[in-house]
């Protein structure tokens, strides 16, 4: 009853603030008695602009009440503690903010990313359920993501409300007629800043990283029916899309378009849809169906849980990733002869994987079953796919220290020959797999037969290490993952979601293990 009242103080406080809901739609609780849209009993085709969303509704940096005292920052972990601050203070204004009938139907409690899970307020009743969580979590792709140097750190949010939030919140609050209607806290941060990590979007070059009311009523799929439309490109200080004082010509005179309460689906009514964002259908929408939005379509389950607080029972996005270094320590020792460090082997592999990646065998790729194309960024290359495949980078480098000889001068001069000696490989490779490839009418020599098996040797090894860190915290005589996910208690739900998470990550690596020990026993 309570989310149904939110709900249809939401859809009133939408209608006085500029917010058009295709009436085709209709915003009410899921399953999970949390927040959706839903379509109501007609078709809704692709193509078709579904919410209109005024600009000026949006809750940024530059429309918040501190507005004037927080510097806009629009990437990285700055533009998300900015952004916390901004909606924090219109939390903290309760009914005065301008935003209150979006802000009340937002959840009432932090949204349960790891970053928090250490925390006492989601470890209720003494389980100590997240810390335990965490400590499963420690060596999976979550783990290493809660780490890197590019996430946000629990110290940085701490910092930032001691030395800038606090401060700036009680100096505002002082200058005011009325106190804010919760008591200025760290932990009411953390709750602004779970809603902020799991509910913002980057609109535009104006507002940057933003609360987008309705856009994130929209839950989230990989098959999603919606998406969210904006012109990015905009005046950074005033946000016109148009020319403005600011590109020091004239405004151009929008005095013709319609600037009252907009509804589209009269034909009369002149929009200008410059002003608002727009989320539009990208597939057709059936009666009845639950109306889905993508947060990202390469998002895997660490990314999701990692920000967003959930994972999908089935996510074809997921990856297991390795650093150069950790690959290194399952190469041959010719490696560490050769080079004199860990920044020269990588520029030179790096060269050499590139040319191989060019490579038209790599065209036939997609017909192994042990080894896949993996289109990634330099920090991501060594790695799984959901299904246990090896991306062609880190096949490449496991391979490239067994081409190197100490007997034909120096690296430098190698780095050609080797080239074409790994894409040879790469055919015996997938010759032995059983794929049809040009130009092989021989079973590879003896030595040639060694590196591929020396490759397919390493791959298990690093598979197997990877399964070990995953596995350690088990304890002796308790059985597999399996059996003490049965043995967590309902109640120590971010245990049981840690723990599924790590039984994926397992299954990914055991489908590697076996199929490279099945290629290795039949060769």
């Amino acid at each position: 009853m309570a989310l149904a009242s939110a709900v249809s103080t939401l859809v009133r406080w939408c209608t006085e603030n500029d917010i058009w809901i295709d009436p085709r739609l209709e915003i009410r609780s899921n399953e999970e008695n949390c927040i959706a849209v839903y379509a109501k009993d007609k078709h809704i085709p692709a193509h078709t602009c579904l919410v209109l969303i005024h600009r000026d509704s949006v809750i940024s940096v530059r429309s918040c009440s501190l507005s004037k005292e927080i510097e806009p920052v629009f990437s990285g972990p700055p533009a998300l503690l900015s952004l916390t601050l901004a909606l924090y203070v219109e939390i903290l204004n309760g009914e005065t903010s301008r935003w209150f009938g979006y802000i009340q139907s937002l959840p009432r409690k932090p949204i349960p990313i790891p970053l928090f899970w250490a925390q006492d307020f989601l470890n209720v009743n003494h389980t100590n359920d997240g810390k335990k969580g965490l400590q499963w979590l420690e060596d999976t792709e979550i783990g290493r993501r809660l780490t890197s140097d590019s996430s946000v750190k629990l110290e940085d949010i701490d910092g930032y409300f001691n030395t800038v939030a606090e401060p700036l919140l009680l100096r505002y609050f002082n200058n005011r007629t009325y106190v804010p209607a919760t008591t200025i806290s760290l932990e009411g941060f953390y709750h602004a800043y779970s809603l902020v990590s799991s509910r913002a979007f980057l609109v535009d070059g104006y507002h940057g990283l933003s609360m987008v009311p309705i856009a994130d009523s929209f839950n989230h799929s990989h098959d999603n029916h919606v998406h969210l439309e904006t012109e990015f490109d905009v005046c950074s200080q005033c946000g016109s899309l148009h020319e403005c004082p600011h590109d020091a010509y004239e405004v151009i005179n929008q005095s013709m378009l319609y600037a009252g309460k907009i509804d589209p689906t009269q034909s009369n009514a002149l929009v200008d849809y410059d002003s608002y964002y727009e989320m539009v259908s990208n597939a057709e929408i059936m009666p009845g169906e639950e109306v889905f939005n993508t947060y990202g379509e390469g998002l895997s389950n660490a990314q999701l849980l990692a920000r967003y607080g959930f994972t999908l029972d089935v996510n074809d996005n997921d990856h297991i990733y390795w650093d150069l270094s950790e690959v290194l320590m399952f190469c041959t020792d010719r490696s560490g002869a050769l080079y004199p460090n860990l920044s020269q082997m990588e520029a030179h592999w790096m060269a050499v994987v590139h040319s191989v990646g060019r490579d038209g065998i790599c065209m036939r790729l997609p017909e192994s079953s042990l080894i896949y194309f993996h289109e990634g960024n330099e920090n991501s290359l060594f790695c799984l796919d959901s299904d246990g495949k090896v991306s062609h980078q880190l096949w490449a480098l496991l391979a490239l220290p067994l081409c190197l000889r100490g007997d034909r001068g120096s690296v430098e001069e190698q780095i050609g020959p080797a080239t074409a000696e790994l894409r040879v490989l790469l055919e015996y490779q997938l010759a032995l797999e059983g794929v049809n490839v040009e130009n092989i009418e021989q079973l590879p020599k003896n030595s040639e037969m060694d590196v591929i098996l020396a490759v397919a040797r390493s791959i298990v090894s690093l598979c197997s290490a990877r399964k070990s860190q995953l596995e350690k915290k088990l304890l002796l005589g308790s059985g597999d993952l399996n059996e003490v996910l049965d043995n967590t208690p309902i109640n120590m739900q971010l245990t049981r979601e840690a723990l599924t998470f790590v039984i994926g990550e397992s299954s990914i690596l055991d489908s590697c293990i076996s199929a490279w020990e099945e290629f290795f026993r039949v060769h």
